[in-house]
C-alpha cells in the first residue's frame, strides 16, 4: 500500500480499499469485514459443533454479520477531501486506542 499511496497522493486520487489494514497503509476508506468479529462468529459456530448441537456438513454457510467503516483522515486531508461531520462525530467508544494514533476512524 505505501507504493500505491505514493502514486495516488501525488495525483490526489482517492483509493477505496478492501480492508482496514490497507487504509492504515495509505488508502482513503473502506467498508469491510472486521476480522475480530468474524473470528468470534466462527468461534460460536465451533462451539455448536463441539457441544454436538450442529454437524459441520449440515450447518448453513454464514457470512460476516458486521462490517466496519474506516476513513484515513490524514490521507483525506492530503488529497484535499473533507470528511463529513457526521462521520467525524462518532462515539469515541467505537474507536480503538491505536486508531486515534493512526488517524483512522472505524465505525462498526
Amino acid at each position: 500500500m505505501p507504493v500505491v499511496h505514493g502514486v495516488t497522493s501525488a495525483s490526489k486520487t482517492p483509493v477505496i480499499c478492501g480492508e482496514s489494514g490497507m487504509v492504515d497503509g495509505g488508502g482513503l476508506a473502506t467498508l469491510g469485514i472486521n476480522y475480530y468479529d468474524l473470528g468470534y462468529q466462527t468461534g460460536l459456530m465451533g462451539v455448536k459443533i463441539l457441544k454436538g448441537e450442529a454437524e459441520p456438513a449440515t450447518m448453513p454457510v454464514e457470512s460476516a454479520a458486521k462490517f466496519g467503516f474506516a476513513i484515513n483522515g490524514a490521507v483525506a486531508e492530503e488529497i484535499g477531501l473533507t470528511i463529513p461531520a457526521d462521520l467525524e462525530q462518532t462515539d469515541s467508544s467505537e474507536r480503538s486506542e491505536s486508531e486515534s494514533l493512526k488517524g483512522t476512524l472505524k465505525i462498526s
